[in-house]
């Protein structure tokens, strides 16, 4: 072996060291690590179920009231969506399905698209200029 280059630490750092040396220490997880799991498994699920590689569509139309089906393994969470029901059967049936009907009507309706001459409009060299003589600016 070269000098240098020996496996162990020298026998003057174990001195000073001494048990800190065959300790480990453990790193905490990244902060987003659970959330891209989480997005992971969502992701595959969705993948398996539909056939398509994009998760895009599916997270657009999902409405924003609409609970993930991953936080019910959460006790608390359970506890505050049953509000004080037995099950989620019993909690569904005090839900109103008019106004479910009407929600699901008003976000289909809602497709988040720009109008074609909308866009050729903003790709225009002189659109900021346009746009700030509009608003007054």
């Amino acid at each position: 072996m070269k000098r240098g280059t020996t496996k162990h630490p020298p026998k003057t750092l174990r001195l000073i060291l001494g048990d800190q040396l065959n300790e480990q220490h453990n790193q905490p997880q990244r902060t987003n690590n659970i959330l891209e799991r989480f997005f992971r498994d969502l992701k595959r699920g969705s993948r398996k179920k539909t056939g398509t590689i994009s998760l895009n569509k599916t997270l657009k139309t999902i409405l924003s009231d609409t609970p993930l089906v991953k936080n019910l393994d959460n006790k608390d969470y359970l506890n505050i969506i049953l509000d004080g029901c037995d099950t989620l059967e019993q909690r569904f049936a005090r839900v109103d399905s008019q106004l479910v009907l009407q929600e699901l009507e008003k976000n289909k309706k809602e497709t988040g698209r720009l109008p074609q001459i909308l866009k050729k409009m903003i790709r225009e060299p002189a659109f900021p200029l346009k746009a700030g003589v509009l608003f007054g600016c």
